[in-house]
């Protein structure tokens, strides 16, 4: 049982890692991206599709290989190629910008293309720690041990929380700016996270036993969302060149 507690402890600081290092991806991205929203929307999109990536490999593999020295071995390459990060972020940083800037994709492209070299690796390995005590907790047929097990499988959610209310704040005028994120907030609140449990659980019980139905429901919502955060990325960039043009 002590092993355990070891485990959940271990995967909890992977959690919190990996807040950490989409923090520190910010931060080194300022020094040649700016930290404006488009930056933000680059780390969030690639460190949400490379967290998908990681519960999806983590779950299958500790399925195959239920073994702490799996997990360590798992977290210890993770710990390398975040500890190199410093020390190859500038010329990468530099590259992406001059590389992007002659594409004219300018900022979006080129921090997008710097977070997925640099951090879409290590962000995959962390939450591939996830899965294993949520294996360990379901398979234990206690319902309390279950319930905690289903928690940890979303604890992802931290993530988006962590980074959203400065992220739309800057998509709406002051004056409308609480009332505007409360209502989109609320509505999709009501909306898909009433929706989306009863299609899941329909999904499930029409399709017995197949898992490929869920994972198109959860890709298509996941298009979704990103197809969303472009488009804000465009708005906000609109609205950013009106600004300069009414101040030049």
């Amino acid at each position: 049982m002590r092993s355990e507690y070891y485990l959940y402890f271990t995967v909890f600081i992977a959690g919190m890692t990996s807040l950490a290092a989409e923090f520190t991806a910010e931060r080194i991205l300022a020094r040649v991206f700016g930290t404006s929203n488009l930056v933000w929307s680059a780390i969030i999109g690639v460190i949400l599709v490379c967290l998908s990536i990681g519960y999806y490999l983590g779950g299958r593999w500790a399925d195959r290989s239920p073994r702490h020295e799996t997990l360590f071995g798992i977290l210890a390459a993770s710990a390398v190629l975040l500890g190199i990060v410093p020390f190859i972020s500038n010329p990468i940083l530099v590259a992406a910008a001059a590389a992007f800037d002659q594409l004219q994709l300018g900022i979006v492209g080129g921090a997008f293309a710097a977070v997925l070299i640099l951090f879409s690796v290590p962000s995959t390995l962390l939450a591939m720690a996830s899965p294993y005590p949520m294996f360990v907790l379901v398979s234990s047929a206690q319902a309390p041990l279950m319930i905690l097990g289903i928690a940890l499988a979303v604890v992802c959610m931290a993530s988006f929380y962590a980074v959203i209310a400065g992220y739309v704040s800057g998509m709406f005028e002051t004056r409308v700016r609480y009332t505007a994120i409360s209502l989109a907030y609320q509505v999709c609140g009501a909306v898909a996270g009433g929706l989306t449990p009863l299609i899941g659980t329909w999904l499930a019980h029409r399709f017995l036993g197949q898992w490929w139905p869920m994972a198109l429901f959860y890709s298509l919502i996941a298009a979704v969302s990103l197809l969303c955060v472009l488009a804000l990325a465009r708005r906000h960039a609109a609205a950013h060149r009106l600004e300069m043009a009414s101040h030049a």
